[in-house]
């Protein structure tokens, strides 16, 4: 991975990371996929589209 992609997923994640403790619903859904799917540790271990993680 190069240096510049490596700085911009690194911005990304920190974006998010501080999205999720301000519990800013739509900065933590900005690069969200409608349709995306995700498994996760605690229940529910599946969550399907925006709706279903908004949720979680």
């Amino acid at each position: 991975m190069s240096q510049a992609n490596e700085s911009a997923v690194r911005d990304l994640l920190e974006r998010w990371a501080a999205a999720v403790r301000a519990k800013n619903m739509s900065e933590i859904l900005a690069n969200h996929s409608p349709e995306f799917l995700m498994f996760d540790v605690p229940l529910p271990f599946e969550s399907r589209g925006l709706a279903a993680y908004e949720d979680t």
